[in-house]
């Protein structure tokens, strides 16, 4: 009887299905497959809206572009896998790539590039091509230090260096003509690095080829940093700086993060995340929320407010094999927080505002 309503008022119908159901629905007659087929788009920008799959009123088809990069189906499915990845029901697979080598220390994937970023625990970064599995680009472990932490965000390389300086590398496709940022100039010995390294890299496309852009000198002694949106969060003792990375340029100091909070410091610092709003420094005694543009202290959270359940990971049995050499299965298993231990060990933040805590 769908068929026989008003065009408009079915297709409202409709979006009030779950979004699964919308392929089912196809098949009931060759009436719905039609309604259905020749209005998708409206169908599933409806349905986009109405589960809330998008978050601003009055968008248009013209906006769909930006939320899916394809049409309004492709984000819809795309957001239910996304969903059931979180409901650990999404299907996985394994691809390893041999070109980076078995000395990772740290590892930033631009999927939409098709790029590895690593860094190794002998010292050295590496650019790997995701689909061919082959070394683009790289600098030497004379160059870059042991252990090194790496960030990445369009386009942008961030790792530390002995002395607590950040070195931030350019995307040289996106560079143009323009040297470096002229805020934080790169060093003499980054300068260095590249020119040694144009020989061994030379290709005529610079596909994952990066040049030196800034180095960021820090005001004292880090912790952690995280680069996000350009945005790069760096934290010390008892300062927190965020960097402008495009500029090379320090746009805010939020002070005194361990100031008391619920008669506790913040701790000894564990992790950073930054977002465009707000600054999260997880130290051992508590995570804190800092506003930007301001640096007000709009939450605190101790290991004490938590749950008394965690969920452990652990080696799971109950899976098949995946074929790989060096990734292990593995399982959830269910058991009581020790509310002894008043500490946090690490943090995880996530674009959805999930928190994982440690």
């Amino acid at each position: 009887m769908l068929h026989l309503l008003p065009a408009e008022v079915a297709l409202q119908v409709v979006s009030y299905l779950p979004i699964q159901s919308l392929h089912n629905i196809l098949q009931v007659s060759h009436a719905w497959h039609d309604l259905i087929a020749v209005n998708e788009n409206t169908v599933y920008r409806n349905a986009a809206n109405l589960h809330c799959l998008v978050h601003e009123k009055g968008f248009d088809d013209s906006s769909q572009a930006s939320c899916s990069g394809t049409n309004w189906k492709s984000f819809c499915r795309r957001e239910f896998q996304i969903e059931w990845g979180w409901r650990g029901k999404a299907p996985a697979y394994v691809k390893e790539l041999s070109a980076s080598g078995t000395d990772v220390h740290r590892i930033k994937v631009d999927e939409e590039l098709g790029l590895v970023i690593t860094t190794g625990r002998r010292g050295g970064l590496l650019v790997t091509d995701l689909k061919g599995n082959g070394p683009l680009w790289g600098l030497p472990p004379s160059h870059v230090v042991e252990y090194a932490h790496c960030e990445y965000d369009h386009g942008y390389i961030v790792f530390n260096r002995r002395d607590n300086d950040k070195e931030v590398w350019r995307r040289v496709v996106d560079a143009g003509n323009e040297d470096h940022c002229t805020a934080s100039p790169p060093d003499s010995g980054m300068l260095s690095a590249w020119t040694a390294g144009i020989p061994r890299w030379h290709a005529s496309t610079h596909h994952g080829h990066f040049k030196p852009w800034a180095l960021l000198r820090m005001p004292e002694s880090t912790r952690a940093f995280r680069l996000s949106h350009l945005t790069l969060l760096v934290s010390g003792s008892e300062n927190a700086y965020l960097w402008d990375v495009s500029e090379g340029r320090l746009v805010e100091t939020i002070g005194d993060i361990q100031r008391r909070y619920h008669d506790k410091t913040l701790g000894s610092i564990k992790y950073v995340e930054v977002n465009d709003k707000y600054a999260f420094i997880c130290g051992s005694n508590q995570l804190r929320i800092f506003e930007r543009g301001g640096g007000a202290l709009v939450y605190g959270l101790s290991p004490r407010s938590l749950l008394g359940k965690v969920w452990n990971v652990v080696p799971s049995g109950e899976h098949p094999a995946s074929g790989s050499s060096i990734v292990e299965r593995q399982g959830l298993q269910k058991s009581d927080l020790n509310m002894n231990d008043d500490q946090f060990l690490a943090g995880l933040f996530v674009p959805t505002m999930r928190i994982t805590l440690i």
